[in-house]
């Protein structure tokens, strides 16, 4: 992925381009985590954390807003 504006490359892993997938169809962040867990059928827990981690990522690299 290329932020035009920064002109930085980013390398999604599968479960950011699940992500990144997922909000680009306007999904939920309890939507996310259901397809997430059921796509990839790791530890619930550990699914949670890993899309956090990796929004507050895109967060931080200007690439998505977060509305809460």
């Amino acid at each position: 992925m290329v932020h035009i504006k920064t002109r930085r490359i980013h390398i999604l892993n599968p479960t950011a381009v699940e992500i990144w997938r997922l909000l680009s169809a306007g999904s939920t962040r309890g939507e996310m985590n259901q397809q997430i867990q059921q796509k990839f059928q790791g530890n619930e827990n550990e699914i949670s954390a890993e899309i956090d981690r990796i929004l507050a990522l895109l967060h931080g690299e200007g690439l998505i807003s977060i509305h809460k």
